[in-house]
């Protein structure tokens, strides 16, 4: 394991500009100019373009490009679907969904048309591999049964009622060659898919500098939607460069000396450059449906003990971590489910109080506090928002270490599969994209969760029963009064500290329109130019 970069708020401040653009001038900027190329940054590391584990939204972004879904989100500010590369899909029974694939879609490399077979296997290796990232997203699938070429039923033990709002748009319902994939050494990549059947293709990808080119694919053939734009069939730019740029404010000062054409820009310069857009650029912003938080892992003394987490939520304010970490551009949080989706807990987050944290701490054994660390992703706002909280618990005698991660390192620390870092898990600092279905934010912290994506390692029945119910439900009103409950059960335990949904920001070139999906989260097959 790589070690943990510590240091303080000041050190940090002093040394994030420089150290990111030192890392940003290494990567190659000088390709070809023939064609239209659009350059966009991505934040997160690439980890694999294989389905079966996918980490960030910058492995999705790929993924989208090379393969097909069934059905795509719509563009716009209001959620919705389209067909994608099924030509027709609709419910038979509450637990019966029948599709047809467009005929004459082509894998690359002489595999044929992509089949219903495809769909088949694609589906049921996301949701019966252990080690899936995504396989909580198919707990209702029974099979997907083929009846045909481009015919198939997904057949379901219950309903499952965010289908079509988070799971079939998404990666975890991407369609992989089954031909290829089974020529495959152990039916699994990481970076060099052995077939596509998306409009675009691999043309390079340098893990050093942290760039992947997409070129058009020439043995794609247009069909109706194929640009995920319905009515869009064709896409319209020739490359696509995506180069990872963890800073966000090295990337803002490459798209303002003109090395990108779009970037999404910290929450705390949303409101900078609100009030001063930079020339021949589009501003845009959109709520986000993610959360962002601060967990205890219960299994680890003295978090163990409730009177301590209940102590700590006391001590922390979340307006003031808003303010000085994200400048504002945040809603503060009550759960992990954003305002405007179903289930949201819509309730007074109570103010923090110093006397009442001193006070559990005391009746916990803890009169003069303790030391402990905060481990955390290490991007610009999360470690400011660690370093607000580490002096906001200094104020109860709680000294916290800062523990900042690259992300290859930071996102295996609480999964048991990936060695026994996850024992030393104290306080943990995350943020999250989600969809707009409040099971992809609920999902992670049920029983069957702990060793995997619940780090905390917290454990309601309750709650795992709680959102059972809620992923067969059809009924919105049960639905959102059973998230609320959630929410509630989840604050009343203290081993989560809600702390703010962000809003997404973007700095793009008046030439380019992204045509994002509601969140402002990005589907490369569809930009387009203005």
């Amino acid at each position: 394991m790589l070690p943990p970069i510590r240091m303080s708020r000041r050190k940090f401040l002093q040394t994030a500009g420089a150290a990111g653009a030192l890392s940003f001038a290494g990567a190659n900027f000088s390709w070809a100019a023939d064609g239209k190329i659009l350059k966009v940054r991505v934040r997160n590391e690439f980890y694999s373009f294989d389905p079966l584990v996918t980490i960030s939204e910058t492995d999705t972004v790929v993924m989208h490009a090379l393969f097909e879904r069934l059905v795509e989100y719509d563009s716009g500010d209001q959620w919705g679907w389209h067909l994608g590369a099924a030509e027709m899909i609709e419910y038979e029974t509450p637990t019966r969904l029948r599709f047809r694939l467009r005929p004459g879609i082509k894998w690359s490399g002489g595999y044929g048309d992509v089949t219903a077979e495809d769909f088949k296997y694609s589906i049921e290796r996301i949701a019966w591999t252990e080690g899936s990232t995504n396989r909580m997203e198919w707990t209702q699938l029974v099979e997907v049964a083929v009846d045909g070429p481009q015919d198939g039923v997904i057949v379901l033990k219950a309903p499952q009622a965010n289908l079509f709002s988070n799971t079939l748009p998404r990666d975890m319902a991407t369609i992989l060659c089954k031909a290829a994939m089974e020529e495959t050494e152990g039916q699994k990549f990481t970076f060099e898919p052995p077939a596509w059947s998306g409009p675009y293709k691999i043309g390079d990808f340098s893990p050093t500098t942290g760039t992947v080119v997409l070129v058009r694919n020439e043995e794609h053939t247009p069909y109706p939607n194929a640009a995920g734009l319905e009515g869009v069939n064709d896409v319209y730019w020739d490359e696509l460069h995506f180069t990872h740029v963890a800073s966000h404010k090295t990337a803002e000062l490459a798209y303002l000396g003109g090395d990108l054409d779009a970037t999404d820009i910290a929450e705390s310069s949303i409101p900078e450059f609100k009030a001063n857009v930079p020339e021949n650029t589009n501003l845009v912003t959109a709520n986000t449906t993610g959360f962002t938080w601060m967990g205890m892992n219960v299994d680890h003394a003295p978090f163990d003990d409730i009177r301590v987490r209940r102590a700590i939520q006391a001590a922390i304010d979340p307006w003031e971590v808003n303010e000085g970490a994200y400048f504002g551009a945040a809603a503060v949080g009550t759960g992990v489910i954003a305002p405007g989706l179903e289930g949201y807990w819509d309730v007074e987050r109570p103010k923090p109080d110093l006397d009442k944290a001193r006070a559990l701490l005391a009746e916990a054994g803890h009169p003069n506090g303790f030391d402990t660390n905060i481990t955390v992703l290490n991007s610009d706002a999360q470690v400011a928002a660690c370093q607000i909280i580490q002096a906001q618990l200094a104020q109860i005698g709680i000294n916290v270490e800062v523990l900042q991660y690259e992300g290859g390192t930071f996102w295996n620390l609480g999964q048991e599969s990936q060695g026994e870092d996850w024992k030393n898990l104290q306080l943990i600092f995350q943020q999250w994209t989600s969809s707009p279905d409040p099971n992809r934010a609920t999902q992670w912290f049920t029983t069957a969760g702990v060793g995997d994506w619940n780090w905390e390692r917290w454990r309601s029945d309750e709650y795992t029963s709680l959102n059972e119910q809620a992923m067969t439900s059809v009924d919105a009103a049960e639905r959102d009064r059973i998230y609320q409950r959630m929410m509630e059960v989840m604050w009343n335990d203290g081993a989560y500290v809600p702390i703010n949904h962000v809003q997404i920001g973007w700095l793009v070139r008046d030439h380019v329109n992204m045509n994002f999906i509601p969140n402002a989260r990005i589907r490369p097959r569809r930009f387009t130019g203005a």
